[in-house]
């Protein structure tokens, strides 16, 4: 039975009596206990606000989160080889999870790691699958991240030689943009023109040439556009005739390539490319290469080769050719010399006439895994590591 005390408190009849439901000793332990604990989630929720404020500032001031093409040395075999992969990083403020993904075997490790001082990411990987007994650590510096670059060192035990190995780690940033094939009138082909004079020589390539070639059954000319409509990359490829290959057969064979083995198999040509200064050093070039690679493969080429122009200079395309998995076959000097009289462009290094080396480049198609999906007339490079 229970009645309201002289205070309000309510109090219960027992056989000896009344008496107080709670005393005023417990009132205080209990208002203190509500107290205590309504301070502790004022301050838990004070400290998740913070944190969730350095989060924030951690990405908009070192954003590493992205995909990045990965290029690393390893010993196989006993011999030093190049690896190279694709990294994706996901960015939780100081701290980050990641996967590095050779798209040609598939083989994956995981990674996991912190930004340290603000100038280094400090982290370890694993092998994705339990089966993959390599792990180790890497040290990674943030001075290039503005223009798309971390690079650093790893060092672990290699699961195939058994040893303790290190080496160089270089990561670049892919652009996430999405890249169109130009049709033959498209009205943005001018400004391709340009961009690729600018960047080539003048008159190296007109606007018909590029109408012509977009027109081609096995030809293309592919379009990085900006959300406002804006040219920022152009970047060109075809399937080589047989006329073609076989007269690039006898330049290598002159050179001293044996077998080039053109002649006979489907071989796609990756020709001129070019970005916009503004633009340069996101990964786009090399965006631009894999979409092109993509297309040659769906034709049904099973190589691919560059006759890539060695300009002697910072902007060369032959560093994004390896980051995309070509190698160097041979030089040719002189490539682009034509006959007195005849010089067609006005080469931005020699004049007229181009006496640039070529150097000629060449990837297999066979292992390459297409990174692009198709919608209409657009494509949208894919983010996703499978």
């Amino acid at each position: 039975m229970l009645r309201q005390g002289a205070r309000g408190i309510p109090t219960m009849l027992d056989r000896q009596g009344v008496g107080p439901l709670m005393s005023p000793e417990l009132q205080n332990v209990v208002l203190g206990l509500v107290s205590a604990t309504i301070a502790a989630i004022c301050a838990r929720l004070f400290d998740l606000a913070r944190k969730r404020k350095r989060r924030h500032q951690a990405v908009r001031n070192h954003p590493i989160g992205g995909v990045y093409a990965s290029s690393y040395t390893d010993e196989i075999g006993g011999v030093q080889r190049v690896i190279r992969d694709e990294v994706r990083i996901f960015q939780h403020g100081l701290e980050f999870t990641g996967i590095s993904k050779n798209l040609e075997t598939g083989r994956g490790f995981l990674l996991k790691g912190s930004i340290v001082d603000e100038r280094y990411l400090t982290g370890t990987y694993g092998g994705e699958h339990r089966a993959d007994g390599a792990s180790g650590v890497f040290f990674m510096a943030l001075d290039l991240l503005e223009i798309g670059c971390i690079q650093g060192l790893w060092s672990g035990f290699g699961a195939e030689s058994g040893l303790i190995l290190s080496g160089r780690w270089s990561w670049r940033k892919l652009s996430d943009v999405d890249i169109a094939k130009a049709t033959p009138s498209d009205p943005l082909l001018p400004h391709a023109s340009t961009l690729l004079n600018d960047a080539l020589g003048s008159g190296f390539v007109t606007v018909d040439d590029l109408s012509q070639l977009a027109a081609a059954d096995e030809g293309m000319v592919l379009l990085a556009k900006s959300p406002h409509g804006q040219v920022l990359g152009v970047g060109t490829a075809i399937v080589m005739s047989e006329s073609d290959k076989e007269e690039l057969t006898a330049k290598l064979e002159a050179a001293g390539v044996r077998r080039a083995n053109l002649v006979g198999v489907k071989v796609g040509q990756v020709k001129t490319a070019a970005v916009v200064p503004a633009a340069r050093g996101k990964g786009l070039g090399l965006n631009l290469v894999y979409e092109r690679l993509s297309r040659l493969k769906a034709l049904g080429c099973s190589t691919a080769i560059v006759l890539a122009w060695d300009s002697g200079s910072r902007q060369s395309s032959i560093g994004v050719l390896e980051a995309a998995g070509f190698s160097r076959v041979v030089d040719l000097p002189e490539f682009w010399r034509e006959p007195e009289g005849q010089e067609t462009f006005d080469c931005i290094r020699c004049g007229k006439p181009c006496v640039c080396t070529a150097v000629v480049m060449r990837r297999s198609l066979y292992d390459f895994e297409p990174r692009v999906s198709e919608d209409n007339s657009r494509w949208r490079l894919r983010r996703q590591v499978t």
